[in-house]
């Protein structure tokens, strides 16, 4: 079965998310940023902005993406007080 978390669309399909997808979404999503920047830091390429900070970012933003919408809001934290 595909985690919801883990499909690239702008919005997931939030009626198809349930708790038990949160863990394995961000356990996976992490093995794949470690395995990416050891492929970065690996590399022979040169350090520039493009060869180093792009690919991060862009591993950022996935794993941003997923965390955004398996987090509590703002209102949800406020009434747990």
């Amino acid at each position: 079965m595909t985690n919801p978390l883990l499909l690239s669309a702008e919005l997931p399909a939030f009626s198809a998310i349930k708790p038990e997808h949160v863990q394995p979404a961000i356990e996976q999503l992490l093995q794949h940023n470690r395995d990416q920047i050891h492929a970065v830091l690996a590399s022979e390429n040169e350090l520039t902005w493009d060869a180093l900070v792009m690919p991060l970012e862009k591993l950022d933003d996935q794993l941003s993406h997923c965390l955004l919408y398996t987090s509590p809001s703002p209102r949800d934290r406020t009434r747990s007080r």
